[in-house]
């Protein structure tokens, strides 16, 4: 070619390569031309050109890769020319966001996506051009399809042979931004849930320094016009206790705390108490984590609290007192009662008299129990007294009991008792009574027809030597409405379509009982079909039968040994005293008597007794304390110390039994308890009848006869009617009866000796009746 180019042009120029023998490449430039004087000479140059080729090749490599890397970035971008706003160039990320094709956006002009106006570009751009460097900012842009945009751009002035092109790299930043936007709304909520709460509430770092606050903690803890802010709390607050920073960093580890109650000294005077939260935020792992702090101040709730906590001691104190001084008569009249019932000179119609007497204490006792079971369960005092119990035996009693009232209504009264029911176990047999008696007279109460049934199951447990017992008082009854078979457990609530009045405290009662045997009493009720309470405990299983009731010893005629069986009384009450000697000294006891702790100290240091009867309050010294100095002497060391306290509240049987009391007994007492734990402690032994006078031996035959007669006639409803009557010696209501034609004209001779007992206020003739009926009948 070039020497055809020679011959054609007279000139030629061609560039070629070489290796040299060391093996380098080289790059020549041969430029020949044709000698005009000489045609067949040819004049040239050789021009080594290494440098600029190498030169060239770099260039080209490096644009290859510069229009590669634009081609292939992620970003959008274009080159325009910053005179005319004509893009030159564009990669495909730019066509792409755009959504024109590359032919497309060649030669379009700017200010057709860019959403400024176009002075604002050219300032923009020349703003660029002078600076020579790198400028960001925020752009909106609009698609091929009209859509908004929000880009950040960054704009540069670049320079090839001698033309200025602007060089543009654009991001989408619309769904960074919506985050964004999203974010500072999330903050700006925040801020003003936090600012706005009604609670002092602070936001924490992990440097415990404040992030945001609320207007009620500036308010509550100051100070009001500095901006906490990146404030560390603990410079803020010196006077914090200790603990808080402990508590603050177990916080930022992670734990949630709630101190429900925290005592502040905030100076030698003054004292404020709050309720903590600490809740951590963030994660440890980002390094951007911190606490929420919550600090109520309950200085009011407290306050009232402390208030009532001194008014429940003194409603305590006072009941304890008001049934200390209750029981002392009770105790007095039931104890004399029961001395005066077994003495063979009293006559027939004086026992009328005091078995009218003692039956009457005994429902005031009741009464009293009663009232006060529901404060012990109020201010949480009422504790339970397990005892080894046979369950069959607490059945039969319970049965017993209601037996001759459902007979009388005709109501069938059944039990269903498991076989695999183990029988002895242990459990607060009072209570559980308690409970029994409730769901079962109420049920036999409120039937009028049907039946009653009592269900007793095992349920499975999970520890061997516990058994979980099933209950269920079933009846057919009168049922109760829907929509009160939450209330009928309220204290003093009674169902509404209850036409039979009592103090409604009975299943209020029994259910808190229940749940402090580690049970809930359920109810299901039907309107005019019937009722079924049921409940589930857990009770300890016993291997061995029940101790002998103390109901044995109510028949003890003396002491057949020791011959000289000593028993100090302790009592600053003189007729308390004088009940328990009287009680004693008719056995063949050898009663001493002490009207006060200190007393009875210095009369056991002086002579040896068999057993110590001790009352709890007394002046001088009380009964703890004088039994802690008899346990002292030798001779105390193992002598039965039995308390015998009218104290209202029966809680304290375990503290005297942990203090050193062998025994704890409840006045008003019964002659049975007393001897009972005396036999228990002690090595006596007593002389029992084996049976029991019965009382239709002492009944004469002639006018209670014809009575019975008439008895014989009265209707179910009408007999148990009178029955329940005569047992609580209800004369008015006895007279009313009487004055019914169904009964005084069928029973002539009823109406005529109840009304004689009546006007001649014989009490024995009453009592003997009720007694010969309910013998009869049951």
């Amino acid at each position: 070619m070039a020497s055809q180019r020679l011959k054609l042009d007279g000139r030629a120029e061609i560039e070629y390569r070489l290796i040299t023998p060391t093996g380098d490449i080289k790059w020549l430039r041969d430029r020949a031309w044709l000698v005009a004087e000489q045609p067949d000479r040819v004049d040239g140059i050789i021009t080594d050109i290494t440098k600029r080729k190498v030169a060239e090749q770099a260039y080209r490599d490096s644009e290859e890769r510069y229009r590669t890397a634009i081609k292939s970035s992620v970003e959008a971008i274009y080159m325009m020319n910053p005179a005319t706003l004509i893009i030159s160039d564009a990669n495909d990320a730019f066509c792409d966001l755009l959504g024109y094709t590359h032919e497309e956006v060649v030669g379009l002009d700017i200010t057709t996506f860019v959403m400024h106006e176009r002075g604002d570009i050219v300032e923009y751009i020349q703003t660029v051009i002078d600076s020579g460097s790198s400028l960001l900012g925020e752009r909106t842009w609009k698609n091929k399809a009209g859509e908004l945009i929000d880009v950040e751009v960054t704009a540069s002035s670049i320079s090839q042979r001698d033309e200025t092109i602007i060089f543009v790299v654009a991001r989408d930043v619309t769904a960074e931004k919506l985050i964004y936007d999203e974010l500072q709304k999330e903050r700006s909520l925040l801020s003003e849930v936090v600012a706005n709460a009604p609670i002092p509430m602070a936001m924490l770092d992990k440097d415990l320094r404040f992030i945001l606050n609320s207007r009620a903690w500036q308010q509550t803890y100051g100070p009001i016009r500095t901006k906490l802010p990146g404030k560390k709390l603990f410079s803020l607050y010196p006077n914090m206790p200790e603990e808080w920073e402990l508590m603050c960093q177990r916080g930022l580890e992670g734990e949630i705390l709630h101190i429900p109650e925290q005592e502040v000294q905030i100076n030698e005077k003054d004292k404020i108490y709050l309720r903590l939260a600490i809740h951590p935020w963030g994660k440890r792992d980002d390094d951007n984590y911190g606490i929420v702090l919550v600090a109520e101040r309950i200085d009011e709730l407290v306050n009232a609290r402390k208030l009532a906590e001194e008014a429940s001691l003194a409603k305590s104190a006072f009941l304890a007192r008001i049934t200390h001084e209750l029981r002392t008569p009770l105790n007095a009249i039931l104890g004399y009662s029961q001395i005066m019932m077994k003495d063979e000179t009293v006559n027939k119609t004086h026992h009328g008299y005091i078995d009218n007497m003692y039956r009457s204490g005994n429902h005031l006792l009741n009464m009293i129990n009663d009232i006060l079971d529901l404060s012990k369960i109020e201010a949480a005092r009422m504790e339970l007294q397990n005892e080894a119990v046979d369950l069959k035996e607490v059945v039969r009693d319970i049965t017993d009991m209601f037996r001759l009232k459902a007979d009388g209504k005709g109501i069938d009264l059944r039990v269903e008792f498991d076989d695999d029911i183990h029988p002895f176990v242990q459990i607060d047999r009072s209570k559980f009574n308690q409970v029994l008696i409730n769901l079962v007279g109420n049920a036999v109460k409120f039937t009028e027809i049907g039946h009653v049934l009592i269900q007793f199951h095992r349920m499975q447990a999970e520890n061997e030597d516990e058994q979980h017992l099933y209950v269920a008082v079933q009846d057919t009854g009168r049922g109760i409405p829907k929509d009160e078979l939450i209330s009928v457990f309220e204290p003093f609530h009674q169902a509404s379509n209850s036409d039979i009045k009592g103090t409604g405290l009975g299943l209020a009662i029994t259910r808190r009982i229940v749940n402090l045997m580690g049970g809930d009493v359920e109810v299901e009720s039907t309107l005019n079909e019937g009722s079924v309470f049921s409940f589930i405990v857990p009770l300890k299983l016993v291997d061995q039968s029940p101790v002998q009731k103390r109901e044995a010893y109510a028949h003890v005629n003396r002491i057949l040994s020791p011959q000289n069986f000593n028993v100090l009384v302790v009592d600053d009450v003189e007729l308390n005293r004088t009940v328990v000697r009287l009680l004693l000294e008719r056995i063949g006891a050898q009663v001493s008597e002490a009207k006060n702790g200190l007393e009875s100290v210095e009369m056991f240091a002086a002579e040896p007794f068999n057993v110590v009867i001790m009352d709890i309050i007394m002046p001088v010294m009380d009964g703890v304390k004088a039994m802690n100095r008899i346990r002292s002497m030798e001779t105390g060391k193992k002598v039965p110390i039995i308390a015998l306290t009218a104290s209202g509240f029966d809680d304290k049987r375990q503290q005297l039994l942990d203090a050193g009391f062998t025994d704890y007994i409840l006045k008003p007492f019964r002659e049975s308890e007393l001897l009972g734990s005396i036999a228990s402690h002690t090595d006596v032994v007593f002389e029992v009848k084996e049976e029991p006078k019965k009382v239709d031996d002492d009944v004469e035959q002639g006018e209670m006869g014809q009575v019975m007669e008439c008895i014989d006639r009265l209707s179910n409803e009408n007999r148990l009617e009178l029955t329940e009557m005569l047992e609580f010696q209800d004369f008015d209501g006895i007279i009313r009866l009487l004055e019914k034609p169904q009964v005084g004209n069928e029973a002539p001779n009823l109406k005529k000796s109840l009304l004689k007992a009546i006007n001649e206020s014989d009490f024995y003739f009453v009592t003997q009746l009720a007694k010969l009926i309910n013998n009869k009948y049951k």
